[in-house]
C-alpha cells in the first residue's frame, strides 16, 4: 500500500488577494471570523463545498485557510490524508507544492539580479558548465528513439529560461520527444526521485538536444519544462545554498504585503478511466467547477470594508 506521506502532492494552490494590508511574519488567530470581517454564516458554504468535493472523489482530502491582515478567520482540513488507511488529514500535514516552485524560484532569480549576482542575459554555463554548446533537435524516430542534432545557434540565457523560450522540453509529461529523449538519461519531472540530485540532473540534461532554437519560440506548454530545474540549480550554484528558496522567501517583504487565502487539496486515488481523453475531460471539468466556486465563494464572504 502507498502511502500518501509518500507522495505528497498539492493538485492545485490558488492564492486570492483579499487585501493589500500588512501580513506578520507569525499569523494569529481571529478571535471570531466576523472580527476579521467575514461572515459565520457564509463561510459555512466553504465547509459543505469542501466535504462535497471528498464525497464526489474530486479529492481525497485538503486544507483551508483564509487569513486576512495577519489574522486567520478559518483553517480547516477534510478528507484523508491516505485514503486506503482511512488516515484523516490535518491542518498541519505537508503538502509537495509542486509547480508554485516556479514563482519561487522566478523571484530568487530576480533577487540575485537586483543584487548585481548574475545578469539577464548572462548565458547559462557561466553557471552550469554542462549546458555549453547545447544541440537542437533536428529528427526523432518515434519506432526506436533514435534522434539527430544540429547545434544551437546561440546560447540559453537566464532571461530564456525565466520566459521559457530556452528550448528545454519536460520530462514525463512533456512532447513524445522529450519523454522519450529525457527518459533514457533518467530525468524526471521531479516528483518521485530517489538517489539523484539537482546538478547531476543538469550534467546529464546538458549532453541532451534542445527542442527547438534558444530564443526563438515560445509555447503555452513549454511552462512545464526544465527550465524552473534550471534557474534552481543556478541559484544553487551562486548561492551555494540548496535552501535558497526558504531562506530567502519566507518572511521576506514581498511574502508580507499580502494577506491570502490558500486552498490546497489532494487529488482523488480512484482508478482512472482507461480512455485518457475522457479521463482529462472529466478532470478538467471538475477543476474548473472548483475553482469557479472557490471565486464565488470569495464574493460571497467577504463583508464590506
Amino acid at each position: 500500500m502507498q502511502k500518501m506521506k509518500r507522495n505528497l502532492f498539492v493538485f492545485s494552490i490558488l492564492w486570492l488577494f483579499i487585501a493589500t494590508t500588512g501580513w506578520s511574519q507569525k499569523l494569529e488567530l481571529a478571535p471570531t471570523p466576523l472580527a476579521g470581517g467575514f461572515s459565520t454564516e457564509r463561510l459555512k458554504v466553504l465547509d459543505a463545498r469542501l466535504t462535497e468535493w471528498v464525497e464526489r472523489g474530486w479529492m481525497q482530502g485538503g486544507t483551508a485557510l483564509i487569513a486576512r491582515n495577519g489574522k486567520i478567520v478559518y483553517h480547516k482540513a477534510v478528507g484523508y490524508n491516505d485514503m486506503e488507511a482511512k488516515v484523516p488529514m490535518k491542518k498541519d500535514d505537508i503538502f509537495r507544492i509542486a509547480s508554485q516552485t516556479k514563482a519561487i524560484t522566478s523571484v530568487a532569480i530576480m533577487q540575485l539580479f537586483e543584487e548585481g549576482k548574475l545578469l539577464l542575459d548572462d548565458p547559462v554555463y557561466k553557471y552550469l558548465p554542462a549546458l555549453r554548446k547545447q544541440q537542437v533537435l533536428a529528427t526523432f524516430n518515434e519506432a526506436d528513439t533514435t534522434y539527430t542534432t544540429i547545434p544551437a545557434k546561440s546560447e540559453i540565457t537566464i532571461r530564456q529560461l525565466l520566459t521559457h523560450t530556452s528550448g528545454l522540453g519536460y520530462a514525463q509529461i512533456g512532447s513524445k520527444e522529450a519523454n522519450a529523449i529525457y527518459a533514457k538519461a533518467n530525468l524526471t519531472a521531479g516528483i518521485g526521485v530517489v538517489g539523484d540530485d539537482l546538478l547531476s540532473a543538469m550534467n546529464r540534461l546538458g549532453k541532451l538536444p534542445l527542442m527547438h532554437q534558444p530564443g526563438e519560440r515560445w509555447r503555452a506548454l513549454e511552462s512545464f519544462s526544465m527550465s524552473p530545474l534550471v534557474l534552481g540549480s543556478t541559484a544553487t550554484e551562486i548561492t551555494g545554498s540548496g535552501m535558497y528558496s526558504d531562506s530567502r522567501m519566507i518572511g521576506s517583504e514581498s511574502t508580507q504585503r499580502v494577506s491570502p487565502v490558500v486552498v490546497s487539496f489532494r487529488p482523488s486515488t480512484a482508478p482512472r478511466s482507461p480512455a485518457r481523453s475522457s479521463s482529462t475531460s472529466s478532470r478538467s471539468s471538475a477543476l474548473s467547477t472548483i475553482r469557479r466556486e472557490i471565486r464565488s465563494f470569495l464574493s460571497l464572504v467577504e463583508l464590506s470594508t
